[in-house]
């Protein structure tokens, strides 16, 4: 943040304090002038150093004005920014990381506290380090980006608040996404004319997390621009929740992951024999390897791998890049012995098979299943709001028996959850045996360790079971089995998204509209299901991958070869477009609305689907060919209620039989246990995960 006119009120209090400062001389004889209005809002705009800015108000009284005026400034308060405080406590809940750059060389956080802001709240309060690197200089915000690179935190993620456009120059020329705050003396028109976009001018702080969303899902179309995937060009924005899974970023951070925990077991399991025995701060520096990994490791990294760094490469080798990396970090720190010891004994599909697999592991845990369940939470309320209300069922497409609204969300609901408790079934193996898998190396260097027993104690460590026999590749069966259950929700998920686009077709449910959406570029009123239809498809592309690993994963020459290493990589691709069809199919469902009077009606204008009734009706009554009976008077016939009525009367059977089939002659009534079935699926659902 920017703080004068973007935290508290700078502009008030200034002008307050100046007024009393020139009374104050006034007061002992001295002719001073207060300055015009528009004068002072003039030299308010060009950000000027107080000494600059008393100055040009004042010239010849410049230091006099200037004196008083800091005798009196400490007793005047400062008030915060309409939303301000609201702001920093929503950013601080969070974790998002705060810091403060700001051109004021004096009573920074005296200024604060009066304002009531709370300085711990901001990992920095940066002021120029000289004058010539005030704002707009981009130089402005060097401390403060360099205390965010030691938190892992690259400018790309830094988004800057101010209320001047030398806020905006200086943010920009550092790459730094920037929103005005109208509250000083740039109006939103000069910061529209500078090239601000209208969508990040805010008259305040307050709504800070839908400024923060605008940001990102701006920043991330910005960027997929020149990109060729349409996971990273027209879904950019909704898909960046899964670049710290499945990114190159991400497959570097997780194989020196791999290869730290390696390192650090090694030196356990062995008790010191294989790496020595390590002190516990060099056990959290090694581990900090991968928990701050930033932005600018993975470049070193690449580096290594395809330019060529420190004398080194390019290797072309990514997984050998990780290992040169990790090398470079323990120079010069009393880790620098231990340095040969990284990616000891393993291939790289020893560090691939379980990077890939805490890459996958964590993305279902922090993003995938979250997302299922906040489908399943949809579909649960509506089958709770729709137990009982009727609609026409349809197969092949044509009226059938009535069932409700709740029982179709139900089902669906009962099938996604059986499809996570499969997803959630799995046991995943991982597996660190060597080139060849039999462990050759680490037995001809130290013959009496027990190396099974490591694989079992590193892979457990990871989170992962251990598999003893395998050649160089890791298994993948299990890799396998993930994707199929997640292929078996998504094809779930395709069945509803298919049908929520039948339904609206047929009336049976209808759409929320969204004001500003456009339906069709050249129908005005279309209202489509264009959500369930992404959904559709983006879960077919999932499908064909799945089901190409499950073909194809397992399959390798010999001892292996890279086959699958492109496969692998395909991890990503597939997960994106499950993840698409999930955000979009969340959309549908927030949007439709059963159309339950007209659902009624329907049942009303079809009485043929009773006749399943009245030929069940005749065989509890032991009467003879009832099926066939009734289909030679109602199969393929327009009726009416009318219609059916004088069939039954017509009826060679006992008065009683016919008076029980007419009570039974209520469309909306023949639901069976549909609603009680709906209302039963939430119930199985919530003994699943309503604690979890």
């Amino acid at each position: 943040f920017d703080v004068d006119n973007t935290l508290y009120q700078t502009n008030q209090a200034f002008t307050l304090t100046l007024r009393q400062a020139v009374e104050h001389l006034h007061m002992a004889g001295k002719q001073v002038s207060f300055p015009p209005p528009e004068t002072l809002q003039e030299v308010k705009k060009r950000n000027l150093s107080f000494e600059d800015m008393f100055q040009e108000l004042f010239v010849d009284a410049a230091d006099e004005v200037l004196r008083v005026y800091r005798e009196i400034a400490p007793g005047v308060p400062y008030e915060p920014v309409q939303g301000a405080h609201d702001a920093v406590a929503t950013l601080k809940k969070q974790g998002i990381v705060m810091g403060l750059v700001t051109n004021r060389v004096r009573m920074l956080e005296e200024r604060l506290i009066q304002a009531n802001f709370v300085g711990s709240d901001f990992v920095c309060m940066s002021m120029p380090a000289k004058s010539s690197f005030a704002k707009p200089h981009p130089r402005a915000f060097e401390e403060a980006l360099q205390i965010l690179e030691e938190k892992g935190i690259g400018p790309h993620e830094v988004v800057m608040c101010g209320d001047h456009l030398d806020d905006y120059y200086a943010a920009t020329g550092r790459g730094l996404s920037f929103v005005a705050i109208v509250q000083g003396d740039t109006t939103r028109e000069e910061f529209l004319a500078a090239g601000v976009p209208e969508y990040l001018i805010r008259e305040h702080l307050g709504d800070i997390s839908e400024v923060i969303a605008t940001v990102n899902k701006s920043n991330a179309y910005k960027r997929s621009v020149y990109n060729t995937s349409a996971i990273d060009t027209r879904y950019a924005e909704q898909t960046a929740v899964l670049q710290p899974y499945f990114s190159e970023f991400a497959f570097h951070k997780y194989r020196v992951m791999v290869e730290v925990e390696h390192v650090i077991a090694l030196s356990t399991f062995s008790n010191g024999l294989v790496v020595r025995r390590l002190e516990e701060s060099e056990i959290i520096f090694l581990r900090r390897l991968y928990q701050r990994f930033s932005e600018k490791d993975a470049l070193h990294i690449i580096d290594y791998d395809h330019v060529g760094r420190r004398g080194i490469g390019p290797v072309e080798h990514d997984t050998k890049a990780c290992e040169l990396w990790i090398q470079e970090k323990l120079e010069g720190t009393t880790l620098a012995d231990i340095s040969e010891k990284v990616h000891l004994f393993v291939t790289s599909e020893d560090i691939r098979n379980l990077a890939w697999k805490s890459m996958l592991r964590d993305a279902l845990e922090h993003v995938f299943v979250p997302e299922f369940l906040g489908i399943t939470g949809q579909l649960k309320q509506l089958a709770i709001t729709h137990a009982y209300d009727p609609v026409m069922g349809r197969t092949h497409m044509q009226p059938a028996s009535p069932t409700t609204f709740g029982k179709i969300f139900g089902t669906y609901l009962v099938r996604l959850t059986r499809a996570l408790n499969r997803l959630g079934s799995v046991k995943v193996y991982g597996k660190i045996n060597g080139a060849v898998g039999n462990y050759n190396s680490f037995v001809a260097a130290y013959t009496h360790i027990n190396w099974c027993d490591y694989s079992k104690y590193l892979t457990a460590q990871l989170g992962f079971y251990c598999e003893l026999w395998t050649d160089q590749r890791g298994p993948v069966r299990d890799m396998v089995e993930v994707f199929q259950a997640l292929q078996e929700a998504g094809a779930v998920m395709r069945d509803l998204a298919q049908d929520m686009s039948l339904y609206g077709s047929l009336n049976t449910i209808y759409f929320t509209k969204v004001e500003s959406h456009v339906g069709s570029s050249v129908m005005p009123h279309k209202v489509n299901p264009w959500f369930a239809e992404v959904a559709e498809g983006a879960i077919k592309k999932a499908n064909a991958l799945i089901s190409l690993f499950a073909t194809d994963l397992d399959v390798s020459r010999l001892q292996r070869d890279l086959s699958d290493h492109e496969l692998e990589r395909g991890y990503g691709d597939a997960c994106a477009y499950l993840y698409i069809a999930m955000h979009h199919l969340a959309i549908g469902l927030a949007m439709i609305r059963p159309n339950t009077v007209y659902a009624r009606q329907e049942l009303v204008a079809h009485p043929e689907i009773m006749t399943e009734a009245i030929q069940t009706i005749l065989r509890k009554h032991g009467h003879a060919a009832a099926y066939e009976t009734v289909k030679a008077r109602t199969r393929g016939i327009s009726l009416s209620f009318e219609d059916l009525k004088q069939f039954v009367s017509e009826l060679a059977v006992e008065e009683y039989v016919k008076q029980d089939i007419i009570s039974i002659l209520l469309p909306e009534r023949y639901i069976g246990l549909s609603g009680q079935l709906a209302l039963d699926a939430v119930a199985y659902y919530d003994s699943i995960y309503s604690s979890k």
